[in-house]
């Protein structure tokens, strides 16, 4: 399969009167801030500009990829795949309030928008705060938390109590 890239700046609104449709790839060299994540995969990324029943131009596309991070519980690799759904509408001053269904982008004085940092944007809000692999899948140790079992629960109350001491007071 012959890799299209995908341009940095799309026009929206001219886009929309077209009817544009675009489908290809971003190398993720270009994505700086994703870089270390990205282990040279590329991302392949959908879009559409068209016009909404309320002649609301709009960007609407999907991003698949996946990315390396590291498992906070074991430090090992973890491969997360993201798959993201999107839909834009450029900033228009006669929307007080933006139509469900679309979030607000902004458009450079040209009338463009800069893809590329759109898709980094929408790929960095997708990584999960804290990565983990599946707990079965997971080499750390395994810990139990909330079961003890009887031995331990017998070395337990063996133990002197510190406290008892302070009963000799109480008398």
């Amino acid at each position: 399969m012959e890799k299209i890239y995908l341009p940095k700046t799309i026009e929206p609104i001219k886009g929309a009167q077209r009817k544009k449709e675009f489908e290809g790839i971003i190398p993720s060299q270009f994505l700086i801030r994703l870089n270390e994540i990205m282990d040279n995969s590329d991302i392949h990324v959908t879009l559409q500009c068209d016009y909404d029943i309320r002649k609301v131009v709009y960007i609407k596309g999907k991003i698949t990829t996946s990315v390396s991070l590291h498992c906070q519980r074991c430090l090992k690799k973890i491969t997360h795949p993201i798959e993201i759904a999107f839909c834009y509408m450029p900033s228009n001053d006669e929307y007080d309030i933006i139509p469900e269904g679309y979030e607000e982008i902004e458009l450079d004085e040209k009338g463009y928008v800069n893809l590329y940092d759109l898709i980094e944007d929408e790929i960095l809000l997708s990584l999960p705060m804290i990565p983990l692999h599946k707990p079965e899948e997971c080499h750390s140790p395994r810990f139990q938390f909330g079961h003890l079992n009887a031995e331990a629960i017998a070395k337990a109350e063996e133990k002197d109590n510190p406290f008892s001491v302070l009963s000799v007071l109480k008398k």
